[in-house]
Parts: C-alpha cells; sequence; structure tokens
C-alpha cells in the first residue's frame, strides 16, 4: 500500500470518504490527529486488520456498493483506506479483494493441515498447518525478493 499525506486535510469522515472514492484502491490517507474527529465518535466501529504497527483499527459502515473507510491508529495520525469489499458485507470476499496475503497464508495452512491431519491424524495437523504457514513465508519472500530485484546491466 502506499501512503499520502494530504495536501489539503479533509475535515469531516464525510469528506474523507470522497477523497479516498476519488482516489485509488489501497490509497493510505494520513491524517493527523488533531485535524479530524475521533472515528468512534463519528460512527466507526472497532474492527481488526493485519498488524502494521497501529494500535486499533476502526471501520465505518459499509456504503450501497459494499465499500467501506478503514482506519488504523498510529498514536499521533490515523492512517486510512478505503476497503473494495467491506468485511461485514463478504468477509471472504474481503480477503480476496483487500487481504490476498491473508488469504494465501489462511490457505495454504488450511491445505497443509488438511493433509497433515489424513495422513498422521491430528498431530499431522498441526505439522502440516505449520508446514503450509512456512511455505506461504517462503513463498512471500520470494516473491518479495524478485519484485525489488534490480536488473544487472550486460556490459559487454
Amino acid at each position: 500500500m502506499s501512503a499520502a499525506l494530504a495536501t489539503s486535510t479533509p475535515g469531516t469522515w464525510y469528506e474523507v470518504r470522497k477523497v479516498l472514492t476519488l482516489s485509488e484502491y489501497h490509497r493510505i490517507l494520513v491524517l493527523p490527529k488533531a485535524s479530524i474527529e475521533d472515528p468512534a465518535s463519528a460512527g466507526a466501529l472497532r474492527s481488526i486488520g493485519i498488524p502494521r504497527g497501529q494500535t486499533a483499527d476502526f471501520r465505518f459502515p459499509p456504503d450501497a456498493s459494499c465499500q467501506g473507510v478503514h482506519v488504523q491508529d498510529f498514536g499521533d495520525a490515523w492512517h486510512v483506506h478505503l476497503d473494495i469489499i467491506h468485511p461485514r458485507c463478504d468477509l471472504l470476499g474481503h480477503v480476496r479483494a483487500d487481504a490476498p496475503r491473508l488469504g494465501a497464508y489462511a490457505s495454504l495452512a488450511a491445505i497443509g493441515g488438511l493433509t497433515g491431519g489424513m495422513v498422521k491424524g491430528g498431530k499431522g495437523a498441526l505439522i502440516g498447518i505449520v508446514g503450509g504457514v512456512l511455505v506461504a513465508t517462503l513463498f512471500d519472500f520470494a516473491g518479495a525478493c524478485v519484485a525489488t530485484k534490480t536488473p544487472v546491466k550486460d556490459e559487454s
């Protein structure tokens, strides 16, 4: 996700939603806490999110198209983005669209657990889950390495 500090800070959560709706999905808007009211006071509910160092997560109710504003508390600032699919509308759709890495980890852990359980029972299921998470981690790490690899110039 990319972060952007608002050039002119929206003063209400309604204005924040409008700015995010006009932006690309998952664009993070960073708002100083002093510039806008607490999201809970404006109708957002406590939620959960992938840990990124935030102390709390809040979500505003979904709109008619099931999109939702997700607010993360980073101490002195709110980090805000628009979810493509609000988890209250479709949890699996939300994971696929807004948290695909989490979906990949969960899928590989489930496959590992099922496979291990069929082969070795309960203890095998636990080993399979751990193995699935390790495989997902390796794929994630390999993908990050490929994405950040700079091409080597041919000096010949």
